[in-house]
């Protein structure tokens, strides 16, 4: 397989897949890999695929919108694609409510902030309940770079419940 350049990137580095073969997590940790070396254009990308693959995944919307904000310049769409994660997130769960919530209102007050909206900013990261981001974005602003590690701990821990629920139904069903 030949190296992805610039103009031709892979969906994921080291991912040897494409379309709907990678789910969610996939195409999040992905991302996260690309944003921690400090390649936030490739994690665009990756997002930007994820967010064609998977239009109504709150979480990808969300960091999509984020990095659509911050690296692309889109100001406007990012924050829209912000605030329609948050529209469309549905809590299968209290502990959701809890880890996701907040990540979603962070990647708003993170476009709010690349848009020079530190008003907006402070607002959407009270709202998530991150008042310490609210107090950083008065003062100085946000890193691009942190707060990834909660979502695929998340998906982790929803996919281990799926499993769990499902395999407990087929033993059930014997």
């Amino acid at each position: 397989m030949s190296k992805p350049d610039d103009k031709h990137p892979s969906r994921t580095e080291g991912a040897e897949s494409s379309g709907k073969d990678l789910g969610p997590v996939d195409y999040l940790k992905a991302a996260r890999a690309q944003l921690r070396i400090g390649n936030n254009d490739q994690a665009y990308r990756i997002l930007l695929q994820a967010a064609v693959d998977y239009p109504d995944n709150a979480l990808i919307l969300s960091y999509y919108g984020c990095l659509q904000a911050l690296v692309d310049g889109r100001y406007q769409s990012g924050i829209a694609a912000c605030k329609k994660a948050i529209a469309v997130f549905q809590a299968p769960d209290k502990y959701s409510v809890g880890v996701i919530y907040p990540i979603l209102y962070l990647n708003l007050g993170r476009a709010c902030l690349a848009a020079g909206r530190k008003k907006d900013a402070v607002e959407a990261f009270t709202k998530g309940g991150l008042e310490g981001k609210a107090l950083e974005a008065a003062t100085e602003g946000c890193p691009v770079n942190q707060d990834w590690r909660p979502i695929s701990e998340y998906y982790l821990g929803l996919q281990l419940r799926q499993r769990s629920s499902s395999s407990a139904s087929t033993a059930a069903a014997r």
